[in-house]
């Protein structure tokens, strides 16, 4: 309800909350509902997330057109949020490259001051991971972070047990049945050819599963 809305945090009047919470499968876990609404971004930040990127209409602070000059440069090279669906394997990759991840934090900021990079990282593996929803066996999330040496942090959900784990510890990492993950040193094409492979391959129960 309208004053549960607030009470998490966010405006009850807000159209971006309602299409957020539409398009998403959240087969009526109220966890799954709160959680969404407890971390939602402004929506700015929610529109640079998705593949295609939108930006609000009616965006009136003058700091944005930087931003928005910025955005297109990286769209016109490549760089954005991407999500591949192999959904007659049960298999989905989506891979958010550094520049665009700090371009979204900026972004965001403009609208709501405190939002960090976790923020945001969060929000990519919430809304990614209930947008493959259950018709997938295994979910995979690349995060680039070049702070430092370049690395990539893989985040992996699956909705049958071990599957994410099983990959996770096949590339040194660990975690949970269902949600496991690692942090790979190297660049996010690297990596991401890197991780699609074995992706595949348990999906395809090549390795025994």
């Amino acid at each position: 309800d309208a004053g549960g809305f607030r009470h998490a945090g966010v405006h009850a009047d807000s159209l971006a909350l309602f299409k957020f919470l539409l398009q998403r499968r959240l087969d009526g876990d109220l966890e799954a509902v709160r959680d969404a609404l407890r971390w939602e971004l402004p929506p700015i930040g929610l529109g640079l997330l998705q593949d295609p990127p939108t930006v609000p209409d009616d965006l009136q602070d003058p700091r944005a057109l930087e931003l928005l000059a910025e955005l297109r440069a990286l769209l016109e090279a490549g760089v954005r949020v991407k999500v591949e669906r192999y959904e007659a394997l049960g298999f989905g990759l989506t891979s958010v490259p550094d520049a665009y991840l700090e371009l979204v934090v900026r972004a965001a900021r403009l609208q709501e001051p405190e939002v960090n990079r976790n923020d945001v990282l969060r929000q990519i593996r919430r809304m990614h991971f209930l947008d493959l929803g259950h018709t997938v066996r295994l979910a995979i999330n690349l995060i680039e972070d070049k702070r430092g040496s370049p690395r990539v942090t893989c985040q992996f959900r699956s909705w049958q047990p071990f599957v994410a784990l099983e990959l996770a510890r096949s590339l040194g990492g660990g975690g949970h049945s269902r949600a496991a993950g690692v942090t790979l040193v190297g660049t996010l094409d690297e990596v991401k050819r890197r991780v699609h492979q074995r992706g595949l391959e348990r999906v395809r129960g090549e390795d025994g599963l």
